[in-house]
Order: structure tokens, then C-alpha cells, then sequence
């Protein structure tokens, strides 16, 4: 039997999928964050999952040590979240974004200031984060979130 030219197209291009170690943090007696470690620019951080956060952001203390250029103010850019009203953000593009072993080159996100985020971790005596990952990356990669297994599994398709 011999395969037509669109079934091999879609053999060769049926999207991959990567699996990340899900580290289940405790914060109080009912509650936990979810976190993952994540490659920026080859050296490894760890984020916060939260499906709640609209977009990706990165504390904007942190992520500076790490991106010495190309981290630009967006003037009058107030975002909602994380407990606060409003807050200024600020652009960064980090020229290698890695997620398991989906890559985003050059990937736009948002920095901000997490240090409440990381004052309660360090309170309750869990190691500082450098950010949030959020739906823009979870949905566009279409995340599963497996809590039994303590895995989060993101789909792509390679280039």
C-alpha cells in the first residue's frame, strides 16, 4: 500500500508533544502553587503555572540581571492582576524562551514587579520565582495539565 502525498504531509507534521516536571508548592493548609522550571537564554529558572494569568510575565528586578538590552518601558501600559489594581509593565524580548522542548525564539513578554509574589515565597520558605507562565503560552500549545501525574504536557509543531 502506498501512502498519497497529503497523508505523509500530515504523518510527518502531526504536531509533538513535551512533558514538564510539575513541582507542587504548599502555601497554606488548603492551597498550592503549581511551578516548572523553564531555559531562558540556556540557563534555568522557575516559573509559576497559573491558566488565570492572561499572558506570560517575568519579574521586571530579575528578568533585567538576565536581559541586559532590549528591555523597553511601553509608556502609559497599566495591566491588571496579581492581586493589585493596576500596575506599569514594561517589554522584554528574550531571544531564547525554552518550555520543555517547545523553543520561542525572540518571545515578547511582560516584566513587572513580582516582589510580593516573592516575599510571600521566601516567607514561607520556598524558593523565589522569575515569573508567571501564562494562557498566552498554555493555550496557543494547547497544555495539559495533569495534577496525578504532576506533569504539564504543551503540544507544538516542529520547524
Amino acid at each position: 500500500m502506498f501512502l498519497q502525498p497529503i497523508q505523509l504531509y500530515f504523518m510527518e507534521n502531526k504536531p509533538r508533544r513535551t512533558s514538564i516536571p510539575i513541582e507542587i508548592i504548599p502555601i497554606d493548609e488548603s492551597g498550592f502553587h503549581l511551578c516548572i522550571q523553564v531555559t531562558i537564554n540556556r540557563k534555568k529558572y522557575r516559573l509559576v503555572l497559573d491558566t488565570g494569568a492572561s499572558r506570560t510575565v517575568f519579574d521586571q528586578t530579575e528578568i533585567k540581571k538576565i536581559v541586559k538590552e532590549g528591555t523597553t518601558e511601553i509608556e502609559g501600559k497599566l495591566s491588571a492582576g496579581l492581586g493589585t489594581d493596576q500596575m506599569q509593565t514594561h517589554s522584554v524580548i528574550l531571544k531564547q524562551f525554552k518550555v520543555g522542548s517547545v523553543i520561542l525564539p525572540e518571545f515578547e513578554a511582560l516584566a513587572l514587579d513580582l516582589a510580593v509574589l516573592n516575599s510571600s515565597y521566601e516567607q514561607m520558605g520556598h524558593e523565589k520565582v522569575i515569573g508567571v507562565l501564562g494562557s498566552d503560552i498554555l493555550h496557543t500549545h494547547k497544555a495539559v495539565i495533569d495534577f496525578g501525574k504532576s506533569k504539564l504536557t504543551l503540544f507544538y509543531h516542529s520547524v
